[in-house]
């Protein structure tokens, strides 16, 4: 359990400071995809690459403010609380928000655990917390983030991040956020956004 646990973390971690790094310099990895396609190709992909980009930088700022929000929420509440180990516990739900959807429960199980081996009214009250916390979380502050980042139907974020953990595991799961984001534009440029004029005209005749 222990080991999963640090293995996830690692995971997580890592996919973080990975989308820092591609948030800050999208141009290196632009010039390197366009250079693989055809030049026949590559105005419609420049396109769809550099849309993909604004869409993951957008969603990345997001989710490094709903990160920031919740490590200082848990840490002030888990410390008027009295559960121990509060930063760390912090820094761990604070991380799993990276994962949409599901990130905000995996976050909170550490602090529910810590917090029932010091009592069942400390659990209670942890457990009251988190479940007002991500209320608060996801019904005020997700949506104000989300009009500067890409929005995308609860439904389809989780049943790629099902699909992607079924092919990947744990790797998945922690990646399914950006990969999401990044189908999601690249269908929608690549595929859709191209169909529209043809099926205007074919209404028109």
């Amino acid at each position: 359990m222990f080991g999963m646990m640090t293995a996830a973390m690692t995971g997580l971690l890592l996919a973080v400071l990975g989308g820092i790094y591609f948030a800050a310099s999208p141009a290196e990895y632009h010039k390197g995809m366009l250079a693989m396609l055809p030049r026949s190709a590559r105005s419609r992909a420049g396109v769809a690459v550099r849309e993909t980009g604004d869409a993951l930088r957008n969603w990345l700022l997001g989710q490094l403010v709903s990160m920031a929000a919740t490590f200082f929420a848990v840490l002030i509440g888990l410390t008027l609380i009295g559960v121990p180990s509060a930063l760390a516990l912090a820094i761990v739900a604070g991380l799993f928000e990276f994962i949409p959807l599901v990130g905000p429960f995996l976050g909170a199980v550490p602090a529910l655990l810590i917090a029932l081996t010091t009592g069942v009214e400390t659990f209670m009250w942890t457990a009251g917390f988190f479940v007002v916390w991500q209320q608060i979380e996801g019904n005020a502050m997700a949506p104000l983030v989300m009009r500067f980042a890409v929005s995308i139907p609860p439904a389809v974020t989780l049943f790629a991040l099902f699909l992607f953990g079924g092919m990947f595991g744990i790797v998945g799961i922690l990646l399914g956020g950006p990969l999401t984001v990044a189908a999601w534009v690249l269908v929608r440029c690549l595929w859709i956004e191209p169909r529209k004029p043809e099926t205007v005209s074919r209404d028109d005749d």
